[in-house]
């Protein structure tokens, strides 16, 4: 909502009354209540900073007993008190309507404007607002005082580089306070890395001391199974022996059964043999018995029989019983021999089964054994592991600190940079103080002469256009200085190939030496001066822009005294044709006289550019000011005056 404020007529073209609804821009905002005045742009600089407004607002934010607003007037503070500078009327239009109807935060009440910032707009400001309570009483609220600060450009260099300063001590500190942290973090990683590294120590002490018992074991474990070898060869070679004696045993212990068994046969037969004979004999003799009457005169000759009949029945008997007692004999051998194969074959059991068992240990033995291998394995798997973690937090605690070293180094160079620029800075500072006091008070001389008399801008022009030719010939003096120089340098080069011609030709003559000494020290008195000579060109140079005939005086008086110099080189080269050990250092001061005059040169170049970089503000200096000399009318435009 657009409101068409009252605009008084007595106000200079300068100013601009508009009373609209809108936003503030980019400004410096100053007070707390709900009135306030806002200045932009923020900072202000004498004869440079253009389109300077001054606007009065209303802070709906902020309660205010006013309702309804009568009229807005900006006073200006003078010696003698507040001087009115613009008022508006509202026509008593209600404070929130125009706070709901704005297009942005804060309405605009009044704005005061200047093209450029003169002599009159530094001072202190403030705005009354007139309006209405609820119960339609008068009431005038004041916003905050506002002070323009008069504030030229050297003033806002000198702040700006303030302002550098304390970033830079701000810098500093920051710096300070991350190299701190960085040391206090290197210490804490060196911490843990010690303890890493002791709990690594301990864990490949730990570990090690475990290798060193499952290695023992091993080898204790290989000895006790080689020994069990052993034994259980042994056994079974015994035993093997001793199945064999079984065997042997048993193998005789049949054929004497067989044997036996034959015997017992033949016994048999001739037991049935002898029974049968016994049964003839009985028969035999009870015949004889019945017919031992009648025979009675064969008696003694039965006699003899009976006799050598009872004697083979003796023998029979015997043969019997020798018989019986051979079969008990053997019937006791065989069970000797049985009880002694049941002892040995339960002896043999009895090893068989402690070799089993010993081979059942060893097998137990062996089978813990590789379950402790597997668990060290499994142990060293997690130790790999955990030796990876740890190389790898080290190689992380070592990326950290080379990090950390890096930022710190990155932070020294910038550091370094910053300094450097700082340094720049100051001294660009310097000069730039230095150029715009020179630049300022004859800103302020040509103003003032351009207030009082506006016909002076063509001989102002015209002086410049001069100003600019002197320079184009101070240009083109510079440019012949260059030339001379380098024609310097070329005759330096020239002198240089004579110098070496001589020295080819010095072997003719080696005798007059001594002689030549004097005159050489006169050679190096001259190179003194000559070096003398060049500083003070280069003083001179360095004034070149407030003085340039001394300098082109002195530039001649230093060729006359090149020239001299070198018709005294002439002679002395004449005079030392036959030097031959002190040509070299000649050659050496008179390669420092060429790099002097290649110095020299630079210098001529580094003056030339801050020639051209002087020309470039003074023509910026000019552009500036033009504009302020030809008419003070606002909102015009003007065409630039080149160069």
């Amino acid at each position: 909502t657009l409101l068409t404020p009252l605009v008084m007529s007595s106000m200079c073209s300068k100013v601009v009354l508009v009373c609209v609804l809108t936003l503030f821009g980019h400004s410096s905002g100053f007070g707390s209540g709900p009135f306030q005045l806002t200045l932009t742009p923020g900072e202000v600089i004498r004869d440079v900073t253009t389109n300077i407004r001054l606007d009065c607002g209303y802070d709906g934010k902020v309660a205010s007993k006013i309702k309804h607003i009568s009229r807005v007037t900006l006073f200006k503070k003078s010696r003698t008190g507040w001087d009115q500078l613009v008022s508006t009327k509202w026509y008593n239009i209600s404070i929130i309507t125009l706070y709901r109807n704005a297009t942005g935060d804060q309405p605009i009440l009044l704005k005061y404007k200047w093209d450029t910032a003169g002599d009159d707009i530094f001072g202190v400001y403030r705005c009354d607002v007139i309006g209405y309570d609820r119960m339609a009483n008068s009431i005038t609220e004041t916003s905050r005082e506002v002070e323009i600060q008069n504030m030229d450009l050297t003033s806002m260099l000198l702040n700006w580089k303030a302002e550098c300063k304390r970033e830079i001590e701000l810098l500093h500190k920051e710096i300070s306070t991350l190299k701190e942290n960085h040391r206090i973090e290197v210490q804490i990683l060196n911490k843990k890395i010690v303890i890493l590294s002791k709990n690594l120590d301990e864990k490949v002490s730990s570990l090690n001391q475990d290798f060193k018992n499952i290695n023992h074991n091993v080898v204790s474990m290989n000895s006790s199974v080689n020994r069990y070898i052993e034994v259980v060869k042994g056994d079974v070679v015994r035993i093997e022996t001793e199945m064999r004696s079984a065997a042997r045993d048993i193998y005789s212990l049949g054929h004497k059964v067989s044997n036996t068994i034959e015997n017992i046969t033949l016994v048999n037969e001739n037991l049935d043999l002898i029974s049968k004979d016994i049964a003839a004999l009985d028969v035999d003799i009870a015949a004889r018995l019945e017919n031992i009457s009648v025979a009675e005169v064969r008696g003694a000759a039965a006699d003899d029989d009976l006799q050598s009949m009872k004697m083979e029945v003796g023998f029979v008997r015997g043969v019997v019983a020798s018989s019986d007692k051979e079969i008990k004999h053997v019937a006791e051998y065989c069970t000797a021999l049985n009880s002694t194969f049941t002892e040995q074959l339960g002896s043999i059991r009895e090893k068989v089964f402690t070799l089993y068992e010993n081979v059942t240990s060893t097998d137990s033995d062996i089978s813990v054994l590789r379950e402790e291998v597997q668990y060290n394995k499994k142990n060293l798997t997690v130790f790999n592991k955990v030796v990876s973690e740890i190389k790898n937090d080290i190689e992380f605690l070592g990326n950290g600190i080379a990090a950390g070293q890096n930022n710190i180094s990155f932070l020294g160079q910038k550091l370094s940079v910053t300094n450097r620029e700082v340094l720049s800075l100051n001294q660009n500072l310097d000069s730039i103080e230095n150029e715009l006091t020179s630049t300022s008070n004859v800103a302020s001389s040509l103003k003032e002469e351009i207030r009082l008399v506006k016909g002076k801008h063509n001989s102002l022009h015209n002086d410049f256009i001069s100003e600019r030719e002197k320079l184009s010939n101070i240009d083109r003096n510079i440019a012949d200085l260059t030339g001379k120089v380098s024609a310097l340098e070329g005759d330096g080069n020239i002198m240089e190939g004579q110098i070496l011609t001589l020295g080819r030709d010095l072997n003719t003559v080696k005798g007059k030496v001594s002689d030549i000494n004097g005159d050489f020290n006169t050679v190096n008195g001259k190179i003194s001066l000559i070096q003398g000579n060049i500083e003070s060109l280069k003083v001179s140079i360095a004034s070149l822009g407030t003085d340039m005939t001394s300098v082109k005086s002195q530039y001649s008086s230093v060729s006359r005294e090149i020239a001299n110099t070198k018709d005294s080189v002439s002679s002395s080269k004449r005079e030392t044709s036959s030097i031959n050990g002190r040509v070299d250092a000649f050659t050496i001061d008179l390669a420092s006289v060429k790099r002097q005059a290649s110095s020299l040169q630079g210098s001529v170049s580094s003056l030339d550019q801050k020639f051209n970089s002087l020309n470039t503000r003074v023509s910026s200096l000019a552009s500036k000011i033009f504009p302020l000399t030809i008419s003070t009318r606002p909102n015009r435009r003007y065409k630039k005056v080149r160069g």
